[in-house]
């Protein structure tokens, strides 16, 4: 079945269905779409506001939507999903329910249900969802099955990282840093602004590339290519997230660095004039940190050289391990492989004269017990080397030679030296930084003492990190070009002049084209960002009038504000909560402005973290103009203070719907007037 889904005008939420959903006991429906653009739910902290966001969210996207929200490592489904069920609800089996109804101007009427049933004793999680399209189920076709169809339509129709942009927790936007953004979020924001489609053609042009290779191929290696393929698209996939992952930890080692001098010259200033102690202490202090790094060095090549011989027994020459047998035999191994290599490469290259063409069978079999026969010689060559040097190479076993000699004499006295001099190191580097802590407190210095110590520790855990996932990334790379270079020996078998060399060289310069054109894409969309965060954040902050320049990368889409009386990019800061906020919310407005897609926006708590000022600005200039429909989840304080009343004089409210709790567990979903509410 084709997944096409054309760009829609707009789209609405019409209803949300819950059922045994955390504290909503059996089926509460909630109608979302009224005269007005903002939809207001209401309830008090605690009785179902961020309920309410997980079921938009689970009905979405399922369990990649709620791992996506809650983005915790080790994070189980399953064992979420059977706590969420309603605790009042009776019965063995249990059922949990969410359905959401909306309309798009193109396609028409949608409905996604998702039900959830397990046993309340545990076992599995067995899941329905159903897509229904103008009250049609989706139709399938031979070989699809209705799970994996809808789950495929949904992601083409709203795509997860699309949809995460407009789903959102106003409490967390402060932990946001736009100037970091993730891999996700960028690859949201194409979507959502029309590079899905360059995406997608790349990808079709890959999957012509996998194609042309394999027609390009011997067919006794057609198997070995699919695995390659396979491999090899996996591979890039874990190298673009481990690339994504190591930028985000070297920028923020970077940060944390900087903070930590920050901190370490205010310590340094404030000291100097409050205390020449506290400067001695310090001065102590930051020789005992040069010593026990140097100490750390030398426990780390104890444990890489010295400690694997004492635990494994060193002999006083290393032929009682047989080493210089294991060496020769390893020369043998190489040559037969490389012989081995070039009577296979041979053997796969006969090919029976057109005379004798009925004999090509006895040929093949002829071939294949010729390539089994050297696979075996290879096999019981490789199993003649000791198991200690089994998985060694000769540089390997050379290495090994060199280190026993250095460290023959007295290896567990070097050890034992390293070890208690790094103890040692540490103990006395702990006890200067208590005693600089001490001293600090005395001089009123505590919480920058004790932040620097934190952040001490931090930037030390981050800087291994670091190093580990790049040496990770660098295997990683190895494994990618020992495949390509695999697959490049296969399409060497072709003639150069071939059609299938030609069609595989027009598709990489198309590919070199759309990869160009996607580059200039971003950067010409890179302005209409500018000026739709630019209008969001006047909407938003009274500091708006006090911006000389707001800029947002081509390349990552984070931005850079310029502001009066600050150097640099403001946002580089420590800014507050609610200047965080404003942040977040200006940049969703301005992907809201060039969306291709005009989705609704859903929205928790939305000015949580602002003052009395800020709020009113926000309630009555911003959000009525976020969206064609926003969803509100919010408290009483949050409209509280005639903002309730000034929304509905400007005629912009239209559902209103109060979550009201009915007991210690449950609570009930119901259409009334937010009045006496707020």
């Amino acid at each position: 079945m084709s997944i096409y889904i054309t760009e829609s005008d707009f789209l609405y939420y019409k209803e949300l269905r819950i059922v045994n959903f955390k504290r909503f006991a059996g089926v509460n429906v909630l109608p979302l779409h009224g005269d007005g653009n903002v939809t207001i739910i209401a309830a008090k902290n605690g009785v179902g506001k961020t309920t309410v966001l997980d079921a938009f969210n689970l009905a979405l996207h399922g369990s990649k939507g709620i791992k996506q929200r809650y983005n915790k490592v080790g994070f189980k489904f399953d064992d979420w999903i059977k706590k969420t069920h309603n605790t009042t609800v009776q019965g063995e089996d249990c059922q949990v329910g969410v359905q959401l109804k909306l309309f798009d101007s193109v396609i028409g009427d949608v409905m996604i249900s998702r039900d959830y049933w397990f046993e309340r004793e545990g076992g599995p999680v067995d899941m329905e969802l159903t897509v229904r399209i103008n009250g049609k189920p989706l139709s399938l076709e031979a070989g699809e099955s209705k799970h994996n169809i809808a789950q495929r339509w949904i992601e083409a129709f709203i795509p997860l990282a699309v949809s995460q942009r407009f789903l959102f927790d106003g409490e967390k936007l402060p932990d946001i840093d736009f100037s970091i953004l993730n891999e996700e979020l960028k690859s949201g924001l194409d979507d959502i602004l029309g590079q899905h489609a360059i995406q997608q053609l790349n990808k079709h042009l890959n999957s012509i590339m996998k194609s042309t290779t394999k027609q390009m191929t011997p067919e006794d290696d057609q198997n070995n290519l699919d695995d390659w393929f396979e491999e090899l698209e996996n591979a890039r996939d874990e190298k673009e997230i481990m690339e994504a992952e190591l930028t985000q930890h070297v920028l923020l080692l970077e940060a944390n660095e900087s903070r930590s001098q920050s901190l370490e010259n205010m310590l340094i200033s404030k000291g100097t004039e409050e205390g020449e102690n506290l400067g001695k202490i310090r001065s102590d202090q930051a020789v005992a940190a040069a010593k026990l790094a140097g100490r750390r060095d030398e426990l780390i090549r104890a444990v890489s050289e010295s400690i694997p011989f004492i635990i494994a027994g060193t002999p006083n020459e290393l032929n009682d391990w047989e080493i210089e047998s294991a060496k020769r035999k390893i020369d043998e191994l190489e040559s037969e492989k490389a012989a081995h290599k070039m009577i296979e490469e041979a053997v796969k290259k006969l090919k029976p004269s057109k005379k004798k063409r009925p004999y090509t069978t006895s040929l093949k079999k002829y071939r294949e017990s010729i390539l089994s026969q050297l696979k075996s010689e290879l096999e019981s060559t490789d199993n003649d080397i000791s198991p200690l040097f089994q998985f060694l190479s000769k540089d390997d076993i050379n290495s090994l030679e060199i280190t026993h000699a250095l460290i023959k004499e007295d290896i567990t006295y070097k050890a034992n030296s390293a070890v208690n001099d790094a103890i040692i190191a540490l103990d006395n580097h702990e006890k200067l930084s208590s005693l600089m802590q001490a001293e600090s407190e005395r001089l009123g210095l505590e919480n920058i003492a004790k932040e620097y110590k934190e952040l001490s520790k931090l930037v030390a855990n981050l800087r291994v990190d670091v190093v580990s996932r790049k040496s990770d990334l660098a295997k990683l790379s190895a494994f990618i070009t020992e495949i390509e270079e695999r697959i490049i020996d296969l399409q060497s078998l072709t003639e150069k002049d071939s059609k299938l060399n030609k069609r595989l060289e027009s598709i990489l310069q198309i590919r070199k084209i759309i990869i160009e054109y996607a580059t200039q894409k971003r950067a010409a969309l890179a302005k209409p960002l500018e000026n739709g965060f630019s209008e969001g954040f006047k909407l938003l902050s009274r500091k708006a009038s006090s911006v000389k320049s707001v800029t947002v990368s081509p390349t990552d889409y984070s931005p850079s504000i310029g502001m009066d009386g600050y150097e640099g990019n403001w946002l580089d800061r420590d800014l507050s909560a609610t200047e965080k906020q404003h942040v977040g919310l200006s940049m969703l407005y301005a992907i809201c402005k060039l969306s291709r897609i005009s989705l609704p926006v859903v929205v928790d708590t939305p000015v949580s973290r602002m003052d009395k000022e800020h709020k009113g600005w926000s309630v009555t200039n911003f959000y009525p103009q976020l969206s064609h429909q926003v969803i509100v989840l919010t408290t009483s304080d949050d409209l509280s203070d005639g903002l309730f009343e000034e929304l509905i004089e400007a005629n912009c409210v239209g559902t209103q719907i109060l979550l009201e709790e009915t007991g210690p567990a449950t609570a009930i979903a119901k259409t009334t007037n937010l009045n006496d509410f707020f």
